[in-house]
């Protein structure tokens, strides 16, 4: 997190990353949901996605979920510095 911007990076490993991905990216900020981004593919081994959140401030809490086309979600949570 720098300033108002969200860099997301999530590993997802995939032999096949055109059938097997992280399928929709979530993002809350203090536990109201900011963006939901949906993706047909991934590139590699990992789906990358970068958000502008306005009005971010320092303590704000922001949660990043994933979620896989095939199954599984996995949800991080960071304070804002």
């Amino acid at each position: 997190i720098t300033k108002d911007i969200v860099d997301v990076a999530v590993i997802h490993p995939s032999a096949d990353p055109a059938d097997h991905y992280i399928k929709t990216i979530k993002i809350s900020v203090n536990g109201v949901l900011f963006k939901k981004q949906s993706f047909t593919k991934q590139t590699g081994n990992e789906q990358d996605a970068s958000y502008q959140i306005p009005g971010l401030k320092k303590f704000d809490k922001v949660a990043v979920q994933a979620f896989c086309s095939k199954f599984g979600a996995l949800t991080r949570e960071k304070d804002v510095e």
